[in-house]
């Protein structure tokens, strides 16, 4: 007897859309994303916002990646380049009373 032949089917293709979504910890998060298989992450451009912190810019996987700018509930603002949600590369720091980092 042989064995049966086994028929991988490719995983389905992800869906892109844009929408408004509210985290159980309260942050909430508006723009573009991508459903994979059922599971969202936010992907595109958007902003996310948890308490008084706002990130606005580009998103890759669920991670800020790209340009943005990130707001601090200090006051403080860094607008530049993010990588797997980390500063990378060029960017300028504004500190609450106006002092600047490049």
């Amino acid at each position: 007897k042989g064995k049966a032949a086994v028929v991988e089917e490719a995983p389905p293709e992800p869906v892109f859309g844009t929408g408004e979504f509210a985290m159980p910890d309260g942050s909430r998060y508006s723009g573009e994303f991508m459903d994979n298989a059922g599971i969202k992450c936010r992907h595109g451009n958007g902003s996310y916002t948890i308490g008084q912190e706002i990130y606005t810019g580009a998103w890759e996987n669920d991670m800020m990646n790209g340009e943005g700018e990130y707001r601090f509930g200090s006051g403080a603002v860094y607008q530049g380049t993010f990588r797997n949600n980390l500063f990378e590369g060029l960017g300028t720091y504004t500190f609450p009373e106006g002092t600047t980092y490049t």
